[in-house]
């Protein structure tokens, strides 16, 4: 059922100060306020922080 399936943001992410990331925070806060009974998780660049963020894309050691 896809109503139970987490929604996945893959993205850089804030604190990291770039348009991408600041825009991937914006889309996830819009996303959890239209669907309030989905998770919505992010996948990130080491530097990403907060709920539901999983920092894991590390380009510094390809």
């Amino acid at each position: 059922m896809v109503k139970n399936k987490p929604i996945v943001i893959i993205s850089s992410y804030c604190p990291r100060l770039c348009g991408i990331a600041t825009f991937a925070e914006e889309a996830r806060e819009f996303i959890q306020k239209a669907n309030p009974d989905r998770d919505v998780i992010v996948i990130s660049h080491t530097d990403g922080e907060g709920k539901g963020v999983f920092p894991l894309i590390d380009i510094k050691n390809r």
